[in-house]
């Protein structure tokens, strides 16, 4: 499992738990909201200097795109999740539901689409995040080799390298759709 997934499950349960846990909203939301709006390249100049870049950086990349990712999934799943009809929670409640049925026929069915999105969402971000990372740190990549084609002055190079990733990216992006229309039958 690489950082993205893990930014995003974080995400995800830093979310719901906010909006299940008032305390834990009230001490966590001045954190999310520093570190959603705190910029992302200063966050990289910071963890590459910080955390160094050995071994390729993967751990630099790891944490930086957790930190960029994992507070926007965060307060969007914490934001859907004020959204959901307590009478919901009610019935089940009169009819007794067991945990784990509650989680499987009520919550989840609500949750999946955001989390669907909310995945695409941080799945943009963190290439993002890793491009600019390579390109203003790391010695290897993709975001390395378009730096180098910048500082050789070489555009057409450049170029290339920067659609290949956008390619690549959109590619992956149409499998992830595809798999939503499949996961989410009823919403098509």
């Amino acid at each position: 499992m690489c950082s993205p997934d893990l930014a995003f499950i974080a995400g995800v349960a830093l979310g719901i738990t906010s909006a299940k846990v008032p305390v834990f909203k009230a001490s966590t939301a001045p954190l999310l909201a520093v570190l959603l709006f705190f910029p992302t390249l200063i966050l990289i100049f910071m963890g590459t200097s910080m955390i160094g870049v050995a071994n390729g950086g993967y751990l630099t990349i790891a944490v930086i795109a957790g930190l960029a990712v994992a507070p926007n999934v965060s307060i969007y799943m914490r934001d859907v999740m004020a959204d959901f009809d307590p009478d919901l929670t009610a019935m089940a409640d009169s009819y007794r539901v067991p945990t784990r049925q509650r989680v499987l026929e009520v919550y989840l069915p609500f949750l999946i689409p955001p989390m669907l999105a909310a995945a695409r969402i941080a799945f943009s971000q963190s290439w993002k995040v890793v491009m600019l990372t390579e390109v203003f740190g790391l010695s290897g990549g993709l975001g390395y080799q378009i730096r180098s084609a910048e500082d050789i002055g070489d555009p057409r190079r450049m170029m290339a390298y920067l659609v290949v990733f956008i390619v690549a990216l959109l590619v992956i992006e149409q499998a992830i759709r595809v798999a939503e229309h499949r996961i989410v039958k009823w919403k098509s």
